[in-house]
């Protein structure tokens, strides 16, 4: 995420590569470069994009169409990824603003399929 490849040196220096200051104070979540590379790099990242909206979003509808789509497209790669780091993830997730909106979202994309797998043979 750009906004989470900026760095600050002790000087107060920051190094900011891919436009991340403009998205933060935008509000807005923008993966480095190409989505579906960037989240086929590490799948955890589409959580991530979820948690980082609910921290910095002004509100629970203001998502890209195309990152959307993106993340529809690259969440069975999800079903790889261990409980523990995903449920790190989601409850970052949880404790941040519009959970309840970012699940109905996740569960639209196809995301919650992969992320709840481990509970959907406990009934």
């Amino acid at each position: 995420l750009t906004i989470n490849a900026m760095s600050l040196e002790l000087d107060g220096t920051l190094h900011d590569y891919y436009d991340g200051q403009h998205h933060l104070a935008e509000r807005k979540i923008r993966f480095v470069g190409n989505a579906q590379k960037r989240i086929k790099e590490d799948y955890l990242r589409i959580l991530r994009y979820f948690r980082f909206f609910g921290r910095i979003s002004k509100s629970p509808d203001t998502h890209d169409e195309d990152t959307l789509a993106d993340i529809r497209e690259t969440a069975i790669g999800l079903a790889d990824i261990s409980v523990e780091r995903i449920w790190a993830e989601i409850k970052k997730i949880l404790i941040g603003n519009y959970a309840p909106e970012l699940f109905k979202l996740m569960y639209e994309l196809g995301v919650a399929e992969y992320i709840c797998k481990y509970t959907n043979n406990m009934y």
